[in-house]
């Protein structure tokens, strides 16, 4: 009991304190200090209180000497290391703005910033680097949105284990006769409470009716679609979807899913995503053109992570180049300090300037006037990305890049100049010596998947489903190692609404066959590996919980069953009876010991 201690409330009187303490043998009276981290009493200041999660950041970025940093080694360090410093605070409380604002900062000033003594030019807005690579961002996060992210989590702590301490403590304070999900007016909540219970949603337009229920489109006596009404309701393509969602017969309470994953469980890499689309959708729309594509390309290109940021900063604008110094408001002079021929633009400094045409012109890469290099600098870069041979030694343009602009700031910072075949001898040298460091000895067949013998009766399973076709596919395939046994099933369905629930469902019919057949002792082998982990553990897929009762109800009718996942190779048969069961225009449903007519080919 020494190092416990005991937080009272304000209302608490002094007399019950000291029973308290006397009953329970701790003498210490806690509140003023942490308890894994976080503050122990949350009152007063909030920008106060949490401003020990700026120092600590601070103090770590300063412990980093980012002059010898590239902006690769910048990346992995904020997203690994930086980002990830205030996640626990930030799982239990929203951080006030002020607070979230100095660390974007601080971190800002770090990624633009050379030394410690200075900002660094702040080419582009923090916002915009948080957008995704595929959106022409970097990948960091919105503190503010993953703080949202990590405070939905718990929410959905109380609405998943209704039964932990966590949740009854909550209920009991704050939605005795509600669910987390009501918004309850609580008086005196304290501040975790306020920041996590959900805010009235705010609908507009006529997408929303709360007296409508998807109850009513059902039928209750059978526990279907009630496909005339749908039909009334609806039109055909979207009827067509609906009665792909299986239904229950209502022996089973409604529960909650997270429809933004596959699993339907809410996870914080989902919900921070669906926040960034929020943003996004408010986000005015620009007239122009579009480079995302280019920029999102960027990563993909086969070079150094610090190349891939130069060239992103190139397409971006973000390299100091005369223009866009003199754009920033810097009084020097815009024209090229190398030929003075023309203002000292990044097209112009990579491109066009007389040495950079004549390290292209004597480089491999083909030049083509008028195609490349051109004015437009991403028309040349969209050059380089797509349109170059196929041969191993155009992949050298990357270090080509490099060494144009290293041979620029050489020139303008010391007055040296670089002869082109030197910056070609030197590219090609770098190239060649990262693709050599690349290569890797290739694992054998044993490496990477480990054959495990099964022996006995094996049937194994396969989905095919596809959007643009009216119906999905099953297919089934059973034999006996031991002997010439062989049993096979092909079917389809009405509509599914996805590939998943196609694999599942094959599963279930499989299931189903060989009850029928009393093949009770059988190894189900499927190329899904979802499946495997929804049969494994159920509870972690609620979006499917109505499948996967039924094949709990199933499983129950084996004496032993077991279920495994292999390459989609040995998987050939199920796939070719459910691939052909999608191609035919009409339903069908055939089970027997030989093959269909329409597949001659399946042995």
């Amino acid at each position: 009991m020494e190092f416990s201690s005991i937080q009272f409330g304000h209302t608490v009187e002094v007399g019950v304190r000291a029973e308290i303490h006397q009953i329970l043998g701790i003498t210490n009276v806690g509140g003023v200090g942490n308890y894994l981290g976080i503050p122990e009493s949350i009152g007063g200041a909030k920008t106060k209180i949490f401003s020990f999660l700026i120092d600590r950041q601070q103090q770590r970025i300063n412990g980093w000497n980012s002059k010898w940093l590239s902006k690769g080694g910048k990346e992995v360090l904020i997203k690994s290391v930086v980002s990830a410093m205030p996640t626990h605070v930030m799982a239990c409380f929203r951080l006030p703005k002020e607070v979230t604002n100095k660390l974007s900062s601080a971190v800002s000033n770090f990624w633009w910033s050379n030394n410690r003594q200075t900002r660094g030019m702040h080419w582009q807005a923090w916002k915009k680097l948080c957008k995704h690579k595929n959106d022409g961002g970097l990948g960091f996060r919105v503190i503010e949105d993953f703080n949202t992210a990590l405070l939905a989590k718990q929410l959905w702590r109380l609405i998943d284990y209704p039964d932990s301490l966590f949740a009854r403590v909550f209920k009991g304070r704050y939605y005795r006769n509600a669910t987390p999900l009501d918004p309850v007016r609580s008086y005196s909540a304290s501040y975790g409470w306020q920041t996590s219970c959900p805010r009235p949603a705010t609908r507009t337009g006529m997408s929303f009716y709360p007296h409508l229920k998807v109850s009513e489109l059902i039928n209750s006596s059978t526990a279907t679609w009630n496909l005339p009404l749908l039909n009334q309701l609806f039109d055909s393509g979207d009827v067509a979807r609906i009665i792909g969602i299986p239904t229950s017969n209502g022996a089973r309470p409604d529960s909650l899913g997270w429809f933004f994953t596959k699993s339907g469980r809410y996870t914080v890499k989902s919900g921070y995503m669906v926040a960034q689309q929020f943003l996004e959708a408010e986000t005015p729309i620009l007239f122009g053109p579009d480079t995302r594509r280019l920029q999102a390309q960027v990563w993909q290109i086969q070079c150094t992570q610090k190349l891939q940021h130069f060239i992103w900063q190139a397409l971006t604008g973000c390299i100091a180049v005369g223009a866009r110094l003199r754009s920033r408001g810097m009084q020097v002079d815009p024209q090229c300090m190398r030929c003075g021929m023309a203002p000292e633009t990044v097209n112009h400094t990579l491109f066009e300037c007389p040495p950079a045409l004549q390290v292209w012109a004597l480089s491999p890469i083909p030049t083509v006037p008028g195609i490349f290099p051109t004015g437009g600098l991403f028309t040349n870069m969209t050059h380089l990305f797509w349109h170059l041979p196929t041969d191993e030694r155009m992949k050298m343009y990357p270090w080509l890049i490099w060494y144009i602009w290293k041979s620029r700031n050489d020139k303008v910072m010391s007055n040296v100049d670089w002869d082109p075949n030197e910056i070609i001898i030197k590219a090609e040298a770098e190239s060649i010596a990262w693709k050599n460091a690349q290569v890797r000895l290739q694992p054998t067949q044993a490496d990477t998947h480990v054959d495990v013998t099964v022996s006995g009766d094996i049937c194994q399973v396969d989905g095919a489903w596809k959007e643009t076709d009216c119906r999905p596919g099953l297919g089934w395939y059973y034999f006996h190692t031991n002997s010439l046994d062989k049993l096979m099933g092909t079917c389809n369905l009405r509509r599914g609404i996805s590939p998943l629930q196609t694999e599942l469902e094959a599963l279930i019919w499989a299931m189903q066959c060989m009850l029928r057949n009393s093949k009770l002792t059988i190894v189900f082998q499927t190329d899904c590996s979802d499946v495997v982990k929804m049969v494994s553990k159920p509870a972690e897929w609620p979006a499917f919980s109505l499948l996967l009762d039924k094949v709990d109800r199933c499983k129950r009718g084996f004496s032993s069953f077991t279920i495994m996942h292999i390459l989609r190779k040995e998987n050939t048969k199920a796939d070719k009876l459910a691939q052909s069961a999608r191609a035919l225009p009409t339903d069908v449903y055939y089970v027997n010991s030989v093959p269909p007519a329409w597949i001659p080919e399946l042995f």
